[in-house]
């Protein structure tokens, strides 16, 4: 069951399927090591925007430009199935993450070892997501978009 206080947008499961479809067959090792942002074709545009995405959805600790401890970097070229990846692995306290980027969305994957087991009563279980998201995301804000228009979101 998902809990929602809004309804989802039109396509949103579709498009969540078809990103999971190209991250998760993904071997490991398909990542290499990205120490800086100028190995990659238009490096800069690529950090800038990822920096401003970073800036956009995460609070301070799980935003991986500001994390306590530098996090892993690595970077996946497109193939046939895939896109530009690149993906970001930290801690957040006792959460471990994966921010995983491309031009067009971001999958944020969380090992996060305490949460309540799905079961008849999925309320603490919806309660523990609810409250990672709240330390993990900005969950609302505002947002200036490319015409130069600050619009809210939540």
């Amino acid at each position: 069951m998902i809990k929602t206080s809004h309804p989802f947008p039109s396509g949103a499961f579709e498009a969540t399927e078809k990103v999971l479809a190209m991250v998760d067959p993904l071997d490991p090792a398909a990542f290499i090591d990205l120490p800086r942002f100028d190995a990659l074709d238009d490096g800069a545009t690529v950090e800038q925007d990822s920096r401003s995405w970073a800036a956009r959805f995460f609070r301070a600790g799980a935003n991986p430009y500001q994390a306590t401890a530098p996090p892993k970097r690595t970077v996946h070229h497109a193939t046939a199935g895939s896109a530009d990846l690149i993906r970001h692995e930290l801690r957040f306290g006792e959460l471990e993450l994966a921010i995983t980027e491309s031009v067009r969305w971001v999958l944020v994957s969380i090992h996060a070892p305490d949460l309540p087991q799905l079961g008849a009563d999925d309320n603490p279980l919806a309660q523990a997501i609810g409250d990672l998201a709240e330390q993990l995301l900005l969950m609302a804000g505002t947002n200036t978009d490319p015409f130069g228009q600050v619009a809210n979101y939540q």
